[in-house]
């Protein structure tokens, strides 16, 4: 009778001993107290303040690419850029869970661009260039894509010096002339929303390979310098497109 009664007080002893092992395995040093309160009931304390312990997420992969755009038709000569070069030197994702520029949560997805920066023709058909290529990613939900451009006389490229300027991110105009590219916030920074649906953000899947196209447009824009006075910029701006390519 006596083996009878222990039996149960043992099984939630090992019950409770196995749960405080797999929580300290989860690599956060979380402690459990099992003791026995002497009327044959188990009672399992947690450390208070109770402590953090996260469960490994997993990784996906992710492959960024930039795609070509079809050049504008319906623009004037002075407006209608014929090419556009930029050189990137550095591609973040940025956390759905984590809000503001500050944020430690920017992931850089591409750090061999910090030596070699990818210098890319924007305009005609087919891909401009690949960022990153299945790289290695911890799962979860991704909002934005922030792209950091080289500045003004960084890496300046040949295309660059055949139209007569040193800048690394610029368009070439129908009639000839030499337009500086800036982002809509920045004049090194384009930031692109990323979403799997309409105000959506990318969920990434443990063990999934997933492909986002990006396409880089330069549009015109008139900023107001003055009473009754315009003054005519080209900007450039993003969109993503992303796809799953496995479970």
């Amino acid at each position: 009778m006596r083996s009878s009664r222990w039996f149960p007080r043992i099984s939630l002893l090992c019950g409770a001993l196995l749960g405080a092992a797999l929580l300290e395995g989860c690599g956060n040093s979380c402690f459990l107290a099992v003791s026995n309160n002497g009327n044959g009931s188990v009672v399992i304390k947690a450390s208070n303040p109770p402590p953090s312990c996260s469960l490994s997420q997993g990784m996906g992969t992710m492959t960024i690419i930039v795609m070509r755009s079809a050049p504008c038709v319906s623009c004037t000569a002075a407006i209608r850029p014929e090419h556009i070069f930029v050189t990137v030197r550095s591609v973040q994702l940025h956390s759905a869970n984590v809000a503001g520029a500050a944020s430690p949560e920017w992931l850089e997805v591409a750090p061999h661009l910090a030596a070699e920066p990818a210098r890319m023709a924007l305009l005609g058909e087919g891909m401009a260039g690949v960022l990153s290529e299945n790289a290695p990613i911890p799962a979860g939900s991704y909002d934005q894509v922030r792209l950091q451009l080289s500045g003004r006389g960084a890496h300046a490229s040949s295309e660059a010096s055949a139209y007569g300027t040193q800048r690394s991110n610029f368009a070439v105009m129908a009639d000839g002339h030499v337009e500086p590219l800036d982002g809509r916030t920045s004049d090194t920074e384009i930031r692109i929303p990323l979403e799997s649906a309409p105000n959506d953000p990318l969920t990434l899947l443990p063990d999934s390979k997933t492909e986002i196209r990006l396409i880089l447009q330069a549009q015109p824009e008139f900023v107001s310098v003055g009473t009754a006075s315009w003054e005519h910029r080209t900007v450039l701006t993003g969109s993503a497109v992303a796809a799953r390519t496995n479970l």
